[in-house]
């Protein structure tokens, strides 16, 4: 029998072994990355509608005009720069006092549509919807 050639086959099966769980764990790795990715986005979209929430809260609080609601839902806008797109261009932006410019934004958050509605029973609702520049 012929022992080289035992050998032979015996490197390649180890060597396709090895090639097999290396591609398995680089596969592991890239969707890790991928789901840390997405978590970190989500992450930073609840932040932002806790802040969104916070700031709308305030105003409420302080009676800001703008932001006071007695029978119709209003909403308001906080972008994270001026763009040439709606909700975050500058005409609406600047068409009422309760739109806000919050450069500290997460880059992967667009804008934060806040919906406040009429109070009811003294309270009132407050709505974050965020949207993502992705």
């Amino acid at each position: 029998m012929n022992r080289k050639g035992v050998a032979l086959y015996i490197v390649l099966m180890v060597l396709l072994i090895v090639v097999v769980v290396a591609s398995v764990i680089l596969s592991l790795i890239s969707s890790h990355s991928t789901l840390t990715t997405h978590q970190v986005k989500r992450i930073q979209s609840l932040y932002a509608a806790q802040a969104a929430i916070n700031y709308a809260a305030e105003a409420l609080r302080a009676n800001d005009i703008n932001w006071i609601t007695t029978s119709d839902p209003i909403t308001h806008y906080m972008c994270r720069e001026v763009t040439t797109t709606k909700p975050c261009n500058s005409t609406t932006l600047s068409s009422s006092g309760s739109n806000i410019t919050e450069p500290d934004l997460p880059a992967s958050v667009a804008y934060v549509e806040i919906t406040i509605n009429a109070p009811v029973n003294d309270q009132r609702k407050i709505i974050a919807n965020v949207y993502t520049s992705d």
